[in-house]
């Protein structure tokens, strides 16, 4: 799936980040969705919260750091700033909401209307961010020693002194 789902994303000009954090990332929640909708309509809410709570646990803490055991990773400065504040304000949003010990109708709809601002925010493309670059003769960014622009800084999205991370230096 991963594989199959990066090949698509580069034929569409789409960065393998996007692909992760949309399509991989709702396929890999099918399994907590199902168990959610039945635990729900069964009445066992505490299974499905449960259930959310524990997988994204696990997920951060044992998974990503099994990889990172495994290989360091790197996180790309767009996940910094972005997408892991994003998951902590969603995790303090669902915290305050279920603080009553309830999540109502009116919750899930916050909830849900989260998920799709996210998914488009994810998706739609802010300054060349979530789409593969413009072509060198397209796109222009700034070196970050000299006003000249170099192909470098374009193949690596660089602009001002982020050259550090990939080794280029300033």
């Amino acid at each position: 799936m991963v594989r199959g789902s990066a090949r698509a994303a580069s034929r569409l000009g789409i960065s393998p980040i996007v692909v992760g954090l949309t399509v991989v990332s709702i396929g890999a929640s099918m399994p907590e969705l199902a168990v959610g909708v039945v635990a729900a309509s069964e009445g066992s809410g505490a299974l499905a919260v449960g259930n959310i709570a524990g997988t994204n646990v696990v997920n951060m803490l044992f998974v990503l750091g099994l990889s990172a055991l495994i290989l360091p990773l790197a996180i790309e400065m767009r996940t910094l700033r972005f997408e892991l504040p994003v998951m902590a304000a969603a995790a303090i949003l669902l915290w305050v909401l279920a603080a009553n010990g309830v999540l109502s109708r009116v919750d899930g709809l916050i909830l849900v209307i989260g998920a799709i601002a996210y998914t488009v925010a994810v998706i739609w493309p802010r300054d060349g961010r979530g789409r593969k670059p413009l072509p060198n003769s397209l796109r222009r960014t700034p070196r970050c020693d000299t006003n000249q622009w170099t192909p470098h800084a374009v193949a690596h999205r660089h602009d001002a002194c982020r050259h550090r991370r990939c080794g280029a230096g300033c």
